[in-house]
């Protein structure tokens, strides 16, 4: 850099360190910004654990109805049957609006597959409960024990069903949570890298355009003690680049 003035030197160096700081806090942030808090990965983590928490709550309302249709036979009077109703059916349609709610936010096909093979199920255990309630008000507590043993073999096989869900979702969630570890890792040391090599960029810019400065200083330097010690023979070259008209002219005289 032969022809640029030491100011301009400087302020080329001080650019260069603004620049590259400015980089890799760009890169940073960027790198940041794919792993952070609510972004893609971990949305998909959040979606699966509501997913997983409504399926929990369906088979807890499947069993409180299955345990107050087994209290169907200890009702006292009438008014207490009807009040049994009254609760399963409000169990139910819980069970119906859960039920739309993870049809609807299944993404994976082999899980809405058998999710639809639980509502399956699920029809069929609230058919049978709404069944049995009209032939207790039409025919008493007959067909009861029966109507019981059919109720648990289809809690069991929904359980079942549901279990294979949730299974299924916790597989995914920790094979999610992996790539989400990986990715903080390939990022961090993206980073590192990315730091390492600009703060090598910089230092050794840095030295060359620190030498441009020095190394004509230390000459002069040099020429300067020489000419004090009596050697008048000795030739500096400027330090800054200047026009022939600044020079001084030699005496003629």
């Amino acid at each position: 850099m032969p022809a640029l003035r030491v100011s301009h030197r400087l302020v080329i160096l001080v650019s260069l360190v603004i620049v590259g700081c400015a980089s890799l806090l760009v890169v940073a942030v960027s790198q940041i910004n794919e792993v952070r808090i609510g972004g893609r990965l971990y949305e998909e983590i959040e979606h699966h654990g509501r997913l997983r928490q409504t399926l929990a709550e369906l088979r807890v309302d499947l069993s409180e109805i299955r345990a107050l249709t087994a209290a169907v036979p200890y009702a006292a009077n009438a008014s207490e049957l009807r009040d049994l109703h009254s609760e399963v059916q409000e169990l139910s349609a819980q069970v119906n609006t859960g039920f739309a709610h993870v049809l609807r936010a299944a993404q994976r096909e082999a899980i809405l597959q058998t999710l639809e093979s639980a509502r399956a199920t699920w029809e069929d255990f609230a058919q049978s409960s709404e069944t049995m309630f009209q032939s207790v008000d039409r025919d008493g507590f007959g067909s009861h024990r029966s109507f019981l043993e059919r109720q648990a073999l289809r809690q069991e096989r929904f359980t079942d069903q549901i279990d294979s869900v949730l299974n299924r979702l916790r597989f995914e969630e920790e094979a999610l949570k992996d790539e989400v570890r990986r990715r903080v890792e390939r990022r961090v040391w993206l980073l590192l890298g990315a730091g390492v090599g600009l703060a090598l960029l910089l230092a050794l810019l840095s030295t060359v355009i620190c030498r441009s400065i020095t190394l004509p200083l230390r000459r002069l330097a040099g020429a300067c003690r020489r000419i004090a010690a009596g050697d008048f023979t000795v030739r500096a070259p400027p330090t800054e680049p200047t026009s022939s008209a600044s020079w001084p002219r030699p005496s003629t005289a």
